[in-house]
């Protein structure tokens, strides 16, 4: 959250970020004034921590890592978070008035979990956790005092069951008091302030720790020059130019955090605010872990932040979490409407990501937009329309589903007629019911006496209601090259992807194929002359095959009669220019020495690496020739 929208001068905001505003509350008679920053740097040390013994969290948040793009517990149990922003933590200790706005006993817990929140990202202030700049402060909200209150109320909040960020929001460089947002995290004390940080919590990995809220390098420009100085800080001339002081980057805090042997999960943020992610897989840091912990940080204000749309979250943010947990840490929406913030949190539920709002506070919920989720700590009382929206969303999102019942799938097939020679087509109407609802692919195939597939046609994308029954009518073109005898129709359903066996059906019905008696062949057919297919590839998936008849030296000349297709998988066909369907035989001109097809590939978007293939009968004058062609993707 921004600087203008935490207790500061209104000038302030405005200076430092137009997003989020919100007037200062004047304490102690007077307004807060942002002075000039003094030019003298001290290097600070982690203070030494005197606070309770930290509480185990429960088994359900404990051991909270990264595995791929999902958040796991220690025992390998998905956790997705869904969260508030409970502020003042970064404000009231540095104006002199308190540590938390509002109480955080018992009751305000109950509270906050009565709207089903399993996340809370508590933002802080390095000068009040380290004790430094603080002179004239009063010492009650600063130095031990701040940092026990803060270790007392991540006690209270994890031992319940809910995780908390912890966030480095307020920070400044040299002598300057932390009294507002500055666009990168300071090397005289934010290194110190993570490795007091992670020294203090590194036993709970209930906690996730969150380098550095909304850094802005580069003057707010999504540039190469900002991306280095987010990783690397003041490392070289001219990184980190626009910030105006030394500035740590996210490598240094991270390995600060790791050198005090902290395992705990760790965010990154983006430039523009954490607003935009553009570069993030470029320029992340390294994490010393291996495999490493670490998840990407996004901050989300539909229309104002940077990156506001489905289609700018889909080209950065779909390929990170793809990879990476992904963490809105804060969204919001003004005005009390919600909105904007929904399609957010839709999208990330779509990913199966992760989401706080801002804010847990009483601040109005109007139009000057103040974020307001609730009106009441103790009872937690939403606002109209944005926190009631809110905790209705956390309600559903929350709810557990109704058992599945048990899967089930009923297969059948049928034959008319159950009887065809050589060179006749059977058609074939197999049946699926699903008793639940469900995603597969169903696969019809025919086998000869001796088991061997002779036949097959699949469905990948099949979707079924509870209860639904489907048809799937198939032609089965019966070759002069199949035998006599009783073949079986077989139907299977697998998951999608063909990962499992769901059920099969290895006799859903019979087709007897009958004996064949064919002519003797004519002299110029002994020995039978070859049909001569050559192919070659015309580039974008697309091939060109020659069917040519052959002549026996000595004999009259031969010809195509017809060409009749058994299977066309994965492919478009044209013979001769005109469309090319599974089926009756295609008759060619009278004394036709050739034909051309053109194979062109349709792969499923959701498999493109299938091959494309087309299976043929040639008629000649002296009788059928089986053949085929196609190929994978790299073929053509």
């Amino acid at each position: 959250m921004t600087a203008g929208s935490r207790r500061v001068a209104a000038a302030a905001a405005v200076v430092l970020h137009l997003r989020r505003a919100r007037p200062a509350r004047l304490r102690l008679g007077r307004a807060l004034i942002l002075g000039l920053a003094l030019a003298l740097v001290c290097a600070i040390l982690p203070w030494p921590i005197q606070a309770p013994a930290l509480a185990a969290p429960p088994p359900a948040i404990a051991g909270l890592h990264a595995s791929g793009n999902k958040i796991l517990n220690a025992a390998g149990q998905p956790v997705r978070l869904r969260g508030v922003n409970r502020t003042s933590g970064e404000y009231a200790c540095i104006q002199g008035w308190g540590i938390f706005e509002g109480p955080t006993n018992d009751q305000a817990i109950q509270a906050i979990l009565s709207w089903k929140i399993n996340a809370v990202r508590i933002p802080l202030n390095e000068d009040c956790w380290l004790d430094v700049n603080t002179a004239g402060l009063d010492r009650a909200y600063v130095g031990a005092n701040y940092r026990n209150a803060v270790i007392a109320y991540v006690n209270r909040l994890t031992a319940t069951g809910i995780v908390v960020i912890l966030d480095l929001h307020w920070a400044a460089p040299g002598t300057q008091k932390a009294t507002g947002q500055v666009p990168m995290p300071d090397r005289d004390h934010a290194p110190a302030f993570w490795t007091s940080v992670a020294t203090t919590f590194k036993t709970n990995t209930a906690v996730v720790f969150d380098l550095f809220n909304e850094p802005y390098p580069d003057d707010n420009r999504d540039t190469t020059a900002a991306w280095l100085c987010l990783r690397d800080g003041s490392t070289g001339p001219g990184i980190c130019a626009h910030v105006g002081y030394t500035a740590a980057g996210m490598q240094e805090l991270l390995d600060a955090v790791r050198a005090t042997g902290a395992t705990n999960l760790v965010l990154v943020a983006g430039v523009a605010y954490t607003g935009v992610l553009s570069r993030w897989l470029q320029y992340r840091p390294t994490d010393p872990l291996d495999p490493p912990n670490i998840a990407a940080s996004v901050h989300i204000y539909p229309p104002t932040s940077q990156c506001s749309s489905v289609a700018c979250w889909d080209q950065q943010l779909a390929p990170i979490a793809a990879q990476y947990p992904l963490i809105a840490g804060e969204t919001g929406q003004t005005g009390c409407a919600h909105d904007r913030m929904d399609t957010v949190m839709d999208w990330m539920e779509a990913k199966e990501q992760h989401y706080l709002v801002w804010a847990w506070w009483t601040e109005p919920c109007n139009a000057a937009a103040f974020y307001g989720l609730i009106t009441d700590h103790l009872t937690g009382a939403p606002t109209p329309g944005y926190g009631q929206a809110y905790k209705d969303r956390l309600a559903a999102a929350t709810q557990p589903p109704p058992p599945p019942p048990p899967p089930g799938y009923t297969t059948a097939a049928s034959v008319t007629p159950a009887s065809a020679a050589p060179g006749g087509t059977v058609p074939i109407t197999a049946q699926v019911t699903s008793a639940t609802a469900s995603n597969v692919v169903v696969d019809v195939e025919v086998h000869d006496p001796a088991d061997n597939k002779v036949f097959q046609r699949y469905y990948e994308t099949e979707s079924f209601a509870a209860g639904q029954t489907k048809s799937y009518s198939v032609s089965w073109p019966v070759l002069a090259s199949d035998e006599p005898g009783t073949y079986t129709v077989q139907v299977g359903v697998f998951s999608p992807g063909w990962a499992n066996e769901l059920a099969y059906n290895s006799n859903a019905a019979q087709v007897t194929v009958t004996a064949a008696q064919p002519p003797p062949p004519p002299p110029a057919c002994n020995p039978r002359p070859r049909v001569l297919v050559t192919s070659r590839p015309l580039g974008d998936g697309r091939l060109e095959s020659t069917i040519r008849a052959q002549t026996n030296p000595g004999t009259p000349a031969n010809s195509l009669v017809s060409v009749r297709f058994t299977r066309i998988d994965n492919a478009a066909a044209l013979l001769d220019g005109s469309p090319a369907v599974v089926g009756p035989a295609i008759p060619l001109a009278a004394g036709a020495q050739q034909t051309t097809l053109l194979l062109t590939r349709r792969a499923p978007a959701q498999n493109p690496a299938l091959a494309a293939t087309v299976a043929f009968e040639v008629t000649d004058a002296c009788g059928p020739w089986p053949s085929f062609v196609g190929g994978g993707p790299g073929a053509f």
